[in-house]
């Protein structure tokens, strides 16, 4: 399974604690991936209380071979993400 696939798969469950999120992620031809995480669950959470969701989920469901390919993962809320387009 591609990096990509393996994060979507990942932060969709719903032990991640991230509920209905969306993703924008673009993953390059060496297998890194870089994007974006949106959800309502992010609202009213600072920045790094965010991170931490998806970081836990991540390591408890990706290989940290793997995660070392994540090279950016941006959280945002659907108002937000409207907001910078």
């Amino acid at each position: 399974m591609a990096l990509k696939e393996e994060i979507i798969s990942t932060i969709s469950q719903p032990a991640s604690g991230i509920g209905s999120p969306i993703f924008d992620l673009e993953e390059s031809p060496d297998g890194h991936v870089t994007g974006f995480v949106i959800s309502d669950s992010f609202a009213m959470k600072p920045q790094m209380e965010r991170q931490s969701l998806v970081w836990s989920a991540l390591e408890k469901g990706v290989q940290p071979d793997h995660l070392a390919k994540v090279v950016m993962l941006i959280t945002v809320t659907p108002a937000e993400n409207s907001e910078s387009f």
